[in-house]
């Protein structure tokens, strides 16, 4: 699953850490972003499960920090009348 933000005002380069942990456990694994000019990032993590994800950034010399609400998010359903078919 992507998850994709905004950091915003930025200027680009600034390191975003994504974090994610499944609803039903206290283990948190994150991964590191990097903001593009607009300030667009994105995490790529692996959701089997209903997991909370937030997005944090811890500020500069001029700019105080942010963090995201957690959210919840949840894995996709397999398309129907797709799975185990052989040929």
């Amino acid at each position: 699953m992507s998850i994709a933000g905004t950091l915003s005002p930025a200027e680009g380069g600034e390191r975003i850490v994504v974090s994610i942990r499944q609803a039903s456990k206290s283990g948190w694994k994150y991964q590191n972003a990097t903001a593009a000019s607009n300030g667009a990032f994105t995490a790529k993590f692996s959701v089997r499960k209903p997991s909370f994800v937030v997005a944090q950034w811890q500020g500069d010399d001029e700019r105080a920090g942010a963090g995201s609400r957690a959210l919840k998010v949840k894995p996709r359903k397999p398309k129907k009348g797709k799975k185990g078919k052989k040929k």
